[in-house]
């Protein structure tokens, strides 16, 4: 009986079960029959419809013609938001192209809607594809590999759920790696119907999330107005990660609240909250709902918040304008509170010189509940014009109140003086110094005003004092030199008052020293200039300059009294002037003043005013041409030269004139003009600015006159500072140890860094290398540096260095020589860094003498992507290789200044006297053009070395035909290392495919088909990788001949191989001819590259690896080293081979 029981029970709880997932679990399958939306798109066929079909092909047939296959399944009767659990396709293929070999076909997403009856390789529906072939995710759903025919199941539920809400269908595709690998399924049309597509989803309906918990803040302290109120909620979804959590004041949906939304939060954590600024117009207890919604469902809950007003307080009496007599005794204070809360209040009174800032505290009084307050008021010994705050308190929030406008209290008696103490001044006083003059002032009532008298000797100047009892002060501007005095006065409210005793006080004169930098010689009507160098350790007022000589000068662009403002620190002044014609040895000095009558002047400089040295061309003395110019420059200012042209009469008029500038690195500046000043006399005034290289310049000016040409050149230098680099030596040329160095000179007065930029070039411009570093020079001090550029070429070579400093300025020069190979040729050891800095005009001669020393720098770059070119978005790949040439390993890593790139391996550790490489892809940006970066170079974490690069941007269709240019270059390439070796003869068949095909993507532009073409061009590679491939393999094979054997005097052993071998022949012939009839049926391409593949193990080997699938041909970059070292190394192996056997010939 007890028996019966249990089963009973175990029974009945089995049958709920069963129910109960059975509403849980819900199943759809579809197999469509002609109504099913399914089809086919071929690139061949590129613009016709398949939608009828009662099949689809899937691959890439013998003519290299790719199909892809379509299916769309209507989910619509699955309601939004379910929870699918499986969804598995099922085809049926009828056809496979290869028995022996499996085919895998992949399931991809389509992006976009298509139509069945107008679907094609190029249009979607009467719109075209965004990509022709299709719009479908790169990322395959899932894969099955064909063997046989039959049934194949693919599962789908990762795609299933998103097409609840977008459903563009399947595509169906191959790897389309190779021809004649295709297969053939079974569409929604075909005659047997349970062979049609087939879909089964498993799924069940969405659940809406669970409230488990939830609170807010103001169950615990109410939320005062202005306040954070903070929401807490709890909740739990088996179905969904995530939540929509809204706090409304009414009941909420998916949408969110209808009316007001006190905060919302989306969020993935099963412990939300949300915050809620506090409105005064909230009420004290406020309802409120919280709605957590998944995309479909939410759930609701509901509670009350509470809410904590601000108190209110209104001042009555004293108001403004009221006497508060003690001699009446207390005063009566009147104000209003009130709460709409109904919370006791505490009161708090306060009196102040400023409304609002409870200066002075009177009395508290807690648990107040009044509407019509009062406070008597004992105003004892309280004297003045004050304001009265009342403030009042709830617990939580504070309210205050002050009278409108002042209310004085008059005290009864007061005959006291304010106390005055604690005078002082700023010490270490000059002239124009700021003077900050203190005082503590206090009395029994308030002051009503204090002020400071100055005496500067007899004539008294007030000034007004700020502050509030213990402390007043007031600044003032130290005059001229002398002995002053300062006393301090001060009134009460009552009009005692009170001053002190006068203090003196010094005032020096600023510290401060002039001299010059330099004055250059003049000639006699020429222009000469004076630099100045000021040192003013205090700031001198109102500054101005005065140059004095015991000639008149004509000065130009300042004139002779220069206002400089308000000047302190190190700084350098110049002036130009015209000479005078008296010659001679003549003084110059300069003084320094400012607006209290402070000088300081320099010492006389001496300097000789000579007459003009002319010169003439070819000898010939009839016309002569002077030139007259400023000897340095300070950039920013302007560079002013005169030329003269003379006869024995005087001054003449050339045929024309004409003016150049050589700038330090030898860069010329032409089509400046020369103004005619009067007869035979031209000005050239030019502006420099920061953008121009500091150094020496050149002036080079050209006169023709009579059939005679004058020319006349001066040097001169710009500067600004604090660099120059100059001193250039070629220290060796050995192409292989080239060493150059020079002097940066840093004539500032602090220490400074220098980036210097170096390149080597020949005197055409090519660039043979470059480099750069940072250096620091010291205060007023010269640097020796020296590079060391690494070239194999071999003649005139010209090296530019630029020093760039202070965001912006520059300073530079060259030097030209020429390079030379040494006796006997040695390997180049890694160029060492740079271990100083600078340069300058150009040099005379060299002397070539080696380096005494030089600084190992750990990191170096062999070789990197320069030039780098890609299409317009595209995925391109560059690299670098670096080398150590220090004692240890180093911990390198790479930078670039670009978007959208990555490096890997992201670090690399290379060991002393090795190199490593490492690579990049980079995307390349939306708009076409040139884009210059650096690589940033980091060695043990420290930056050490910057590389410039270009990236040029091509539109799609200028970089196709550069890809196809690029392969007509390497066919013509392989043409002529087959040609050379005999033994590669069968390539000949590959590269007439490769031609082919090039001829086959030119068709294609030329006919518009672009993206058609690029197809081409990319299935190209794979044979352009098999023929470099193969000749990597043939060196391999031609090394591994087999040693001579003698010959064995029997005729009969003779016979037996000669038989042999044509009965090897003999078979090898017949199963020959029954292969090429069983490859009748296939493609001419197809069948020569197989039978290529067979002949050549490793041929064989890549072409096996290309269809195994996942797997991708690996087409190489162009940009890459990998594919021109490949081509090098096989040329220099073929011609190791080729002296081999000559050799072996000659044995």
């Amino acid at each position: 009986m007890r028996l019966h029981i249990w089963l009973f029970f175990v029974t009945v709880f089995l049958a709920f079960t069963l129910l109960a997932v059975g509403a849980l679990a819900l199943n759809l399958t579809l197999q469509p029959g002609s109504e099913g939306i399914d089809s086919e798109i071929r690139n061949n066929t590129p613009d016709t419809n398949y939608g009828s079909g009662a099949s689809i092909f899937v691959g890439m047939t013998a003519s290299e013609e790719l199909r892809r296959g379509l299916l769309w399944f209507n989910l619509s009767s699955i309601p939004p938001g379910a929870l699918i659990f499986n969804t598995t396709l099922r085809l049926y293929v009828s056809f496979s192209s290869n028995s022996t070999t499996n085919i895998t076909i992949r399931a991809y997403s389509v992006l976009n809607t298509w139509n069945e009856s107008s679907v094609t390789w190029n249009n979607r529906t009467s719109e075209s594809w965004t990509a022709r072939g299709g719009d479908f995710n790169s990322s395959a759903l899932s894969s099955v590999n064909v063997t046989n025919l039959g049934y194949y199941e693919i599962g789908l539920t990762a795609i299933s759920r998103p097409w609840l809400v977008n459903n563009s269908g399947l595509m169906l595709k191959t790897d389309e790696l190779a021809p004649n690998f295709y297969i053939i399924v079974a569409s929604s049309d075909y005659a047997t119907a349970a062979n049609r597509p087939w879909l089964n989803v498993n799924y069940s309906l969405n659940e809406p999330p669970n409230i488990t918990g939830f609170n807010d803040s103001s169950q615990f302290v109410r939320a005062d107005t202005g306040g954070q109120l903070t929401f807490s909620i709890n909740w739990s979804d088996d179905q969904a990660t995530s939540a929509h959590i809204y706090v409304c004041n009414e009941t909420a949906n998916i949408s969110g609240c209808p009316d007001l939304t006190y905060c919302t939060v989306n969020t993935s954590s099963r412990s939300a909250g949300c915050s809620y600024t506090v409105n005064s117009s909230d009420n004290q207890s406020t309802h409120y709902f919280i709605a957590v919604c998944d995309d479909y469902n939410c759930s609701l809950a509901e509670n009350t918040f509470y809410v904590n007003h601000a108190p209110n307080v209104t001042v009555i009496q004293p108001n403004g304008g009221e006497i508060v007599n003690q001699s009446l005794g207390n005063y009566t204070v009147l104000f209003n509170i009130s709460d709409s809360d109904g919370d006791n209040l505490t009161v708090s009174i306060y009196y102040s010189s400023s409304p609002g800032t409870k200066e002075h505290f009177v009395d508290s009084m807690p648990n107040q509940s009044c509407t019509e307050c009062s406070y008597s008021w004992n105003t004892t010994n309280i004297g003045g014009w004050y304001y009265l705050d009342i403030e009042v308190n709830d617990g939580g929030l504070t309210a205050i109140d002050s009278s409108n406008s002042s209310f004085r209290i008059a005290s009864i008696t007061d005959f006291d003086a304010p106390s005055i103490y604690n005078l002082s001044i700023t010490s270490d006083l000059v002239s124009g110094a700021s003077a900050t003059i203190r005082a503590v002032v206090n009395d029994s009532s308030s002051i009503s005003k204090a002020w400071c008298t100055v005496n500067a000797g007899g004539v008294f100047t007030n000034h007004t004092m700020s502050g509030f009892m213990s402390g007043f002060n007031v600044t003032i501007e130290a005059g001229a030199v002398g002995t002053y005095y300062f006393k301090v006065s001060a009134n009460d409210s009552f009009g005692n008052f009170n001053a002190t005793e006068w203090q003196g006080f010094q005032v020096a004169k600023p510290n401060a020293s002039i001299s010059y930098i330099n004055a250059s010689n003049a000639t006699r009507f020429g222009i000469t200039n004076f630099i100045v160098h000021l040192n003013a350790s205090s700031e001198i007022k109102r500054a101005y300059l005065y140059a004095y000589s015991d000639l008149a000068f004509i000065f130009v662009g300042h004139s002779q009294n220069r206002s400089l403002g308000n000047v302190s620190g190190i700084s350098n002044y110049s002036w130009y002037a015209v000479v005078p014609p008296i010659l001679g040895e003549r003084n110059i000095s300069v003084m320094l003043g400012d607006s209290y009558g402070n000088t300081w002047v320099s010492d006389n400089y001496s300097f000789t005013i000579t007459e003009p040295q002319g010169g003439s061309a070819f000898g010939i003395d009839s016309y002569q041409l002077y030139i007259d110019g400023y000897k340095e420059v300070v950039i920013g200012e302007n560079y002013l030269v005169r030329a003269y042209i003379t006869n024995y009469s005087g001054y003449i008029n050339p045929n024309n004139i004409n003016v150049t500038l050589r700038d330090p690195i030898g860069n010329l500046l032409t089509g400046l003009t020369l103004t005619q000043q009067s007869t035979g006399i031209y000005n050239l005034s030019y502006t420099t600015g920061p953008g121009l290289t500091q150094g020496q310049w050149e002036t080079i000016i050209q006169a023709n006159i009579s059939n005679q040409t004058l020319s006349k050149s001066q040097f001169w230098k710009l500067i600004g500072g604090p660099f120059d680099v100059r001193s250039f030596t070629v220290d060796d040329n050995i192409v292989n140890n080239l060493a150059v160095s020079f002097v940066i000179e840093n004539t500032g007065y602090q220490s400074q860094d220098i980036t210097l930029v170096w390149n080597l070039t020949m005197t055409d411009g090519t660039q043979l290398h470059s480099g750069a570093e940072t250096t620091s020079v010291g205060a007023v001090s010269e640097k020796p540096y020296t590079v060391h550029p690494i070239t194999s070429y071999v003649g005139d070579v010209r090296l530019t260095v630029i020093g760039y400093y202070s965001g912006g300025e520059r300073a530079g020069g060259y030097v030209e020589f020429a390079t030379e190979q040494a006796e006997e040729p040695t390997p180049t050891p890694p160029a060492p860094t740079p271990t100083g800095g600078g340069g300058a005009g150009p040099s005379a001669a060299p002397n070539v003498t080696k380096p005494a020393e030089e600084r190992v720098v750990s990191i170096g770059v062999l070789s990197y992507s320069d030039h780098i070119i890609a299409a317009q978005s595209m995925l391109t790949r560059g690299y670098i290789t670096l080398y150590n040439k220090g004692s240890a390993a180093v911990r390198a890593r790479v930078s670039l200044t670009l978007d959208n790139y990555a490096v890997w391996p992201e670090e690399v550790s290379i060991p002393p006297n090795e190199a490593a490489s490492l690579s990049f892809n980079i995307t390349a940006p939306e708009l076409a053009g040139n884009y210059s970066f650096k690589y940033i170079i980091f060695a043990d974490g420290e930056k050490v070395l910057e590389k410039g690069a270009l990236l040029e941007v091509l539109p799609p269709k200028p970089y196709l035909l550069m890809r196809i240019e690029m392969q007509k270059s390497t066919l013509e390439y392989l043409r002529n290392l087959v040609g050379m070796q005999p033994g590669l003869a069968d390539l000949n068949i590959v590269l007439d495919i490769i031609e082919r095909k090039i001829k086959r993507a030119e068709e294609l532009i030329g006919s518009g088909k672009d993206e058609l073409a690029e197809e081409v061009v990319d299935s190209n590679e794979a044979y352009i990788n098999d023929a470099l491939d193969a000749i990597a393999s043939f060196k391999i094979a031609s090394l591994q001949m087999p040693k001579a054997v003698p010959v064995i005097p029997y005729i009969t052993i003779t016979t037996i191989i000669v038989l042999i071998t044509a009965f090897i022949l003999l078979v090898l012939l017949l199963l020959t001819l029954r292969r090429r009839k069983k490859e009748g049926s296939r493609g001419e391409e197809e069948v020569t590259r197989r039978r290529i593949i067979r002949r050549s193990p490793q041929i064989r080997q890549i072409s096996e690896a290309r269809i195994q699938p996942p797997q991708m041909v690996d087409i190489p970059d162009l940009n890459s080293p990998d594919f021109e070292a490949r081509m090098k190394q096989t040329l220099k192996d073929i011609e190791a081979i080729r002296s081999r056997l000559k050799k072996r010939r000659e044995r």
